[in-house]
């Protein structure tokens, strides 16, 4: 006669405790990884300013760099008033709101500008940290 071994059944709680252990080591993996791959980036990028593209005929991979265009800007301090006033209406400007709050107290404006401030939307975010024992 041949016995099956039994299975522990988890609870919820043993279970999310796994994953927490098990997504706190993936994110240090990923963490690793990222200055991993920044250090060679950077490194094999200053190659490539110096000597340009770069092929490996043993694996077929091929390193040069990119020419990017950065976002279009706009001359706000030259627009008029009614051209400023239509685009924030059509929700097309918005108002830095670290560099607003680092105003306050400059100015008249800077502090009008103070009194509109809303809240942002409320948001959830995953915070899983070593908790210090006292």
């Amino acid at each position: 006669m041949t016995t099956t071994p039994t299975r522990t059944t988890l609870t919820a709680e043993q279970e999310a405790l796994l994953v927490m252990a098990a997504y706190v080591q993936a994110r240090r993996e990923a963490q690793n990884t990222k200055k991993t791959q920044d250090l060679f980036g950077e490194r094999l990028k200053a190659y490539l300013e110096t000597n340009g593209p770069l092929y490996d005929g043993e694996t077929g991979y091929e390193a040069r760099l990119l020419e990017r265009q950065g976002p279009a800007t706009f001359d706000v301090e030259k627009m008029p008033d009614a051209l400023v006033l239509w685009l924030a209406r059509h929700g097309a400007l918005n108002v830095d709101a670290k560099v607003a709050l680092a105003l306050k107290g400059r100015s008249s404006e800077a502090d009008a500008l103070y009194r509109l401030i809303m809240p942002g939307k409320p948001t959830t975010a995953l915070d899983v940290k070593k908790r210090h024992e006292e």
